[in-house]
């Protein structure tokens, strides 16, 4: 090659990988910064710390941006603005536009390099990545509902105390003010995860995308499927009925224990006491073993773990249904029908079943946040009486 026809062209490609690396750096930024950049801060005298330390726990796994792609499509991008100006200038715009590319097919194209035109082992890891999303995804609104759950469950204890008297006026607004603050914070903070989620939620439906180009039946096997089965229910984000196990020896031996089934949602706990840890849940209609213990109920969940649950929101045999007010919330905020990931098959096929369920646990996330956004500007006023949200226990 002439030696000046060369140098003419290396500078161009000079500025195209100055550019490219540049524009990484920039990416990076951009995948770990708006809307959230700061850990939650957690507060030991604060009972619901716990549960904050784990919903600030997924923030790293989320700020994880799939930035692979914009790093290749800048490279081409400034490459190809190079060779075409031949300066910096065009480097860049090129640069820029690449990357934008990039950000949007990137996921996807890093995957299809990294399995070296293999189909079958390109459809293997893309499945695993949703799969594994969508895990991450179900433990993430879990999290947020505990922390819903738990400040919730504070402004009801302070409510009651100042109906007892055992607090002023003054100070149980204070208190609920702190832990509205507190919320506010938590709330934003999901608000900054669910854009994040919903961003790789975008990688994830075009790398469904391109699977189809490839697979053009797996449609059409998907929709057969659909048309043929029958969806489980999710997993409980708690991980079914956890309830912590508190005791060895089985309920089923006490002579005093009966069967009771839940009246409502109702958060189980380590202790008869609102104050106690929430360790679990129970699903309103679930039957339980279990026995009274005053305002309290200890109950043995199918998997012989034990907790207790508030004696008012479950019955006892023979009795009937309490009338409880009806959920606060507008029958379009209804949180979306998330299905099961269990034995979807791995082939294009089921890469589509796990994108579109990707989808709905992305809608079913934003739904709670925003409820539990609009339910905290009232919530913890100190007339204001608690929303349900589906959430009923102390």
């Amino acid at each position: 090659m002439n030696w000046a026809r060369s140098k003419v062209f290396a500078r161009p490609v000079a500025y195209a990988l100055m550019v490219s690396v540049s524009a990484v750096s920039l990416g990076a930024c951009a995948g770990a910064g708006q809307p959230f950049s700061a850990s939650l801060r957690t507060d030991a005298t604060d009972s619901c710390a716990a549960y904050v330390q784990q919903l600030n726990s997924v923030q790293e796994y989320f700020e994880q941006s799939i930035i692979q792609g914009a790093a290749v499509g800048a490279l081409g991008g400034a490459a190809a603005g190079a060779l075409i100006g031949g300066d910096w200038q065009s480097a860049l715009i090129g640069g820029a536009l690449g990357a934008a590319a990039g950000a949007a097919t990137g996921y996807y194209s890093a995957r299809a390099e990294a399995s070296g035109g293999n189909q079958t082992e390109l459809v293997r890891n893309i499945y695993g990545d949703v799969i594994r999303e969508n895990q991450q995804l179900d433990r993430t609104s879990g999290y947020f509902v505990q922390v819903r759950d738990c400040r919730f469950n504070q402004a009801r204890d302070i409510k009651r105390q100042f109906a007892a008297g055992q607090i002023t006026r003054e100070v149980a607004t204070q208190q609920l003010n702190t832990i509205q603050g507190r919320f506010q914070q938590e709330i934003a903070f999901a608000e900054g995860l669910g854009s994040k989620i919903s961003g790789r939620s975008t990688e994830f439906a075009n790398a469904s995308t391109q699977l189809q180009q490839s697979d053009p039946q797996a449609v059409q096997v998907y929709q057969q499927r659909k048309a043929t089965s029958v969806q489980t229910p999710p997993p409980s984000p708690y991980g079914g009925s956890n309830a912590q196990n508190l005791n060895a020896n089985s309920l089923e031996a006490n002579a005093a224990a009966e069967y009771f089934t839940a009246d409502a949602n109702a958060n189980v706990r380590s202790g008869p006491s609102a104050s106690s840890t929430q360790v679990g849940r129970l699903a309103k209609g679930e039957r339980v073993v279990g026995v009274i213990e005053g305002s309290w109920v200890k109950i043995e969940l199918a998997n012989g773990t034990q907790g207790y649950v508030a004696r008012s929101l479950v019955l006892a045999a023979g009795e009937k249904p309490r009338p409880r007010p009806p959920a606060q919330r507008p029958a379009q905020q209804q949180a979306a029908a998330v299905p099961s990931d269990a034995n979807v098959p791995q082939d294009t096929a089921g890469v589509l079943q796990l994108t579109e369920s990707n989808q709905l646990r992305r809608q079913a996330f934003s739904d709670s946040v925003n409820q539990a956004k609009v339910a905290s500007q009232t919530e913890f006023q100190l007339d204001a009486p608690l929303a349900s949200l589906g959430f009923n226990a102390a």
